[in-house]
């Protein structure tokens, strides 16, 4: 129990602190946090084997460590000013449990990965070059691993989602080879921060870009606040991977003609999703056809109160706007020189995204209706609207 006082109404307030379930081997607890790994997680021995014997890169999601986290340190001399005397003492210089938190943390602020412990790597170009002789893996490394975490991590809940297995790998000449793979998805509940050593109230909120892990900037951690945008961006890269696929909006799709308006019908697929970034996603929308008859409707709802007498059946083609032309039985729009299929959504728009099979298009769900304006495709609100 942890017992506060509330100086605003001036009575104490009793916290209750209940102790975490401990992280079992390879299987998160029942209370886990939800998570989605993004990556295939690699532990098959063959494959680990294959990574050292092509010298393979470390990347994104990939990190190799020659041994398990600990404290460096340094001694120095103190002088006692009272009887001139020195003692040495041993100060800590990098902290492990910084050093775990920093690792898990650039992962969990990226799009996840796995950290590879007992494969030593060329600290210049970030290749793998042998199996480490002495990973020292301790023999409880999920409560290690755990405990380092909760202390160094905010929030501590990161801790619940990682994933660990000890995976043997027969060598030549009878030597066998233990490595430690750590999986870490990607953290969508806002940015994970490290607590600092060097002082009470600094952190750090890490990330990771190729090989190379970076401090984050203010501005980008303000961005990754919002939980809804993290969330979505992690469920659409879940979803569309590191290719291409295509999407069926679930919301309203329009096409805005001159003078008139038209509901674009429901059809297999209205695009292709071609990026997936932290703020928007990028799409390449299909050609849609709209049926003159359709079309004649919506010209007939907009059509001065002169003309309300005519019947939609009685609208000749010369009432469709002359930037249009009736082709057959469609319309095709005369934008070709300043049409854009491109359509770049706000990752704070995206209500929904799902999926009823993996080889269907991706359901997109909007804050709004997706519209041809001019030519461009974008988004509109209420707010927008307005």
């Amino acid at each position: 129990m942890l017992t506060t006082l509330d100086s605003r109404r001036g009575h104490k307030i009793v916290v209750r602190q209940e102790r975490l379930p401990p992280l079992n081997h390879g299987i998160p607890p029942a209370s886990t946090i939800s998570s989605v790994l993004l990556h295939q997680r690699r532990l098959d021995p063959d494959l680990l084997r294959r990574l050292v014997a092509e010298h393979a890169l470390e990347n994104e999601t990939l990190e190799f460590k020659a041994c398990w986290w600990r404290d460096v340190h340094e001694e120095l001399e103190r002088r006692n000013d009272a009887d001139n005397s020195t003692r040495k003492v041993r100060r800590i210089t990098k902290s492990a449990k910084e050093e775990a938190g920093k690792d898990v943390a650039a992962l969990a602020n990226a799009l996840g990965g796995d950290i590879v412990i007992g494969i030593q790597e060329d600290p210049q170009t970030g290749a793998a070059g042998k199996f480490a002789d002495h990973p020292c893996i301790p023999g409880e490394f999920e409560h290690e691993l755990r405990q380092m975490l909760l202390k160094s991590m905010v929030p501590p809940d990161v801790a619940n989602t990682i994933l660990t297995d000890l995976v043997t790998i027969p060598g030549g000449g009878g030597a066998v080879h233990q490595v430690l793979v750590i999986s870490v998805p990607p953290w969508h509940h806002g940015s994970v921060a490290v607590r600092r050593s060097e002082g009470f109230g600094a952190f750090m909120f890490p990330s990771r870009t190729g090989r190379h892990t970076y401090p984050m900037e203010m501005d980008e951690v303000l961005t990754r606040t919002e939980a809804g945008n993290r969330s979505a961006y992690i469920k659409l890269r879940a979803l569309v991977g590191d290719g291409r696929r295509d999407v069926l909006f679930a919301s309203p799709v329009q096409w805005d003609g001159p003078g008139f308006r038209v509901d674009v019908p429901i059809t297999e697929r209205h695009g292709r999703i071609t990026d997936v970034g932290d703020a928007c996603v990028h799409v390449d929308m299909y050609e849609v056809p709209v049926t003159r008859e359709r079309a004649r409707i919506a010209i007939a709802r907009d059509l001065t109160p002169r003309q309300r007498g005519v019947t939609a059946a009685q609208i000749r083609v010369e009432h469709i706007p002359h930037e249009c032309i009736a082709e057959a039985d469609q319309i095709v729009c005369k934008w070709l020189e300043r049409y854009s299929s491109t359509l770049v959504i706000p990752i704070s728009l995206i209500h929904e995204a799902w999926e009823t099979a993996p080889t269907t298009p991706v359901h997109l769900l909007v804050r709004g209706t997706v519209k041809l304006v001019a030519g461009r495709w974008l988004v509109t609100t209420a707010a927008t609207a307005r």
